[in-house]
């Protein structure tokens, strides 16, 4: 099955989806029972954990749990966790290489088209460091689309020169999208802003309120981080139950006295009616700052998990007065687009391209490259301990969905089957360090090529010697019988047995004059001159 690949890896949760340029999008089920699942990430022992059981296995020991990488990618200070330092980018992209061996097991086969979806207020420097640690795990062919374009691909009902993608999921992110000469939607110069509150602040306003409730803060030294730490995760889920339902009990287990606290919709938006008002006055300053008017925006499309709260589109609509517009779970809404956006490239793909098209980055997945991924997979991730005493990579220990870990570190280089270009140079297969310029220097590979076309050009005057070798052609042309005939001809030519002299070979040539033989010898003279031509 031929299928494109569309991931999403936000701050706090992970998603993926596949379209097989037929069918719409659907998102595959990388959680328990849900699609997405959090984008958490365990470091330990047994290996690397993302997902749900990373959050399980980091109750226990937060010091190895890795969570809101994505805000860190191309920062110079790594990620510690415990004996691991590793660079955000390079955990986001071994992140993304578990989302397709993800997707791989699902489908029952390797993706045609790879598709990230990347902040959109990123700027060149961050976009090109993630394509070199994608390259690192052998995704050197990803292609890289903003979150803001593949929101608004599977998005028919967007009308209008301009739209305005509300982006509320971990943290608030605004693009301003308008359309190109192609009709294409691409980010507008100016339009895109972020700002600091966003879903994980009301994470944090319904964790607040149930310590104060408590009175937490005194107990706090003795519960242990570990403790609190699951009552946050019951903060987070109470606050996403709040989208659907009117109220929600939050269970709290700290030292010996287990309780409960109640919350209703309307206690919860008390807490978050600031940090929502916070991100509309950002809107407000990035359509200026863009040269616009409020009322030049047309639509204003709702993306994030956070944004399911029914009092962000309220407050939405009543401060803009215009459409908002949100899929049936906005927190899928951009994978699901990005797989949109990688089915236009599938071979047997309709020629309908998505408005939202115009702004890619690379081209299309190349499989060749998926075998030299799974076993260099944990190039980046680096012990510190490594000159003395090296982390031994074990196999799993635990079972657990999420976990993987190859068994050795092993460098293969992808093999391109085309001509004898030197192709392989242009995705190297990644080394033991996180040096990854011999990717973002396409030249080289060029220079390569360059040499042989001049080797060849070279060697062109042995050419002519081939073309002798059709002119015997002419040989079978004359299928006259005669030409065997003098075949005893050449009986006698043994009779000038003084060949030793090559040259004077002609002189035996005047000896058969007197017999009818100069016939037959002026028919080898001349087969002689077309050998010699």
């Amino acid at each position: 099955m031929s299928y494109a690949l569309g991931i999403d890896i936000g701050s706090a949760s992970l998603a993926a989806a596949v379209n097989d340029g037929i069918s719409p999008s659907r998102m595959l089920e990388l959680g328990t029972g849900s699609a997405s699942c959090p984008s958490a990430v365990y470091l330990g022992d047994e290996g690397m954990v993302v997902g749900e059981q990373a959050l399980v296995l980091g109750g226990a020991h937060p010091e190895l749990l890795v969570r809101g990488y994505l805000s860190r990618v191309g920062d110079d200070v790594p990620i510690v966790a415990g004996d691991y330092v590793i660079a955000a980018e390079d955990l986001l992209a071994l992140v993304a290489r578990w989302a397709v061996d993800r997707a791989e097991e699902l489908v029952a086969s390797p993706p045609a088209t790879i598709t990230v979806a990347y902040p959109t207020t990123w700027g060149s420097y961050r976009t090109t460091v993630l394509e070199h640690a994608l390259a690192g795990v052998g995704l050197g062919q990803a292609r890289l689309v903003p979150a803001a374009v593949a929101a608004v691909a599977d998005h028919d009902d967007v009308v209008g020169p301009v739209v305005a993608v509300y982006d509320l999921g971990e943290e608030f992110e605004l693009a301003l999208l308008e359309r190109g000469p192609t009709g294409s939607f691409v980010p507008r110069d100016g339009g895109c802003a972020e700002s600091a509150g966003g879903g994980g602040d009301f994470d944090d306003a319904v964790f607040a309120h149930v310590r104060t409730t408590l009175q937490l803060d005194d107990a706090a030294d003795a519960a242990g981080e570990a403790a609190l730490s699951r009552v946050w995760q019951e903060c987070v889920d109470a606050k996403e139950a709040l989208s659907f339902d009117s109220e929600v009990t939050i269970p709290v287990e700290v030292g010996d006295r287990p309780t409960r606290v109640r919350m209703v919709r309307a206690e919860f938006e008390g807490l978050i009616d600031d940090l929502v008002h916070e991100t509309i006055d950002t809107a407000h300053r990035t359509i200026r700052c863009a040269g616009l008017e409020d009322e030049d925006v047309s639509a204003i499309v709702l993306v994030g998990g956070s944004s399911r709260v029914p009092l962000v589109a309220e407050l939405l609509s009543a401060e803009f007065r215009r459409p908002i517009l949100i899929g049936t779970d906005p927190g899928e809404t951009v994978a699901l687009g990005a797989a949109t956006l990688g089915a236009v490239q599938l071979p047997d793909a309709p020629l309908v391209v998505p408005a939202a098209l115009t702004g890619l980055r690379r081209q299309p997945y190349f499989l060749a490259l998926a075998a030299a991924a799974a076993a260099a997979i944990v190039v980046s991730v680096t012990a510190t301990q490594a000159a003395e005493s090296p982390r031994a990579v074990t196999p799993p220990t635990v079972d657990a969905r999420g976990l993987f870990w190859p068994e050795e570190r092993t460098i293969t280089t992808a093999v391109v089957a085309d001509a004898g270009t030197p192709p392989p140079a242009a995705d190297p297969a990644p080394s033991d360090d996180t040096d990854y310029t011999p990717h973002g220097a396409p030249t080289e590979p060029r220079e390569a090529a360059a040499t042989p076309v001049g080797t060849h050009t070279g060697q062109t005057p042995a050419a002519p010697a081939a073309d002798p070798q059709p002119d015997p052609q002419p040989e079978p042309t004359t299928p006259a019988e005669p030409d065997p005939e003098p075949t005893p001809d050449p009986e006698p030519t043994p009779d000038p047995e003084p060949v030793p002299d090559p040259e004077p070979e002609p002189d035996p040539e005047p000896a058969p004059d007197p017999t009818p033989d100069p016939l037959p010898e002026p028919a080898e003279a001349t087969g002689l001159e077309l050998a010699a031509g």
